[in-house]
């Protein structure tokens, strides 16, 4: 009988990330329930940003281990 190796890390930052969705979620909803629209959409911002800067520093790390590869120069 086989045996599975279970890859620990990467179910742990799986849930890690679907918690983290789950309280931006309900951030979002308090926010619409109790804050302004300018707060709002500042908020709605910042979590964009947050975002994208996390997606670059991803590609730029990602590009670093495949230097041989066609990518772009970042």
């Amino acid at each position: 009988m086989k045996t599975k190796n279970i890859n620990f890390s990467n179910n742990f930052w799986f849930v890690l990330e679907v918690i983290l969705i789950f309280v931006l979620i309900e951030g979002v909803a308090f926010a619409f329930g109790h804050l302004d629209a300018g707060t709002i959409a500042l908020l709605l911002l910042l979590i964009t940003a947050l975002v994208f800067i996390g997606a670059l520093f991803s590609a730029r790390y990602k590009h670093k281990k495949h230097k041989n590869s066609f990518a772009p120069r970042l």
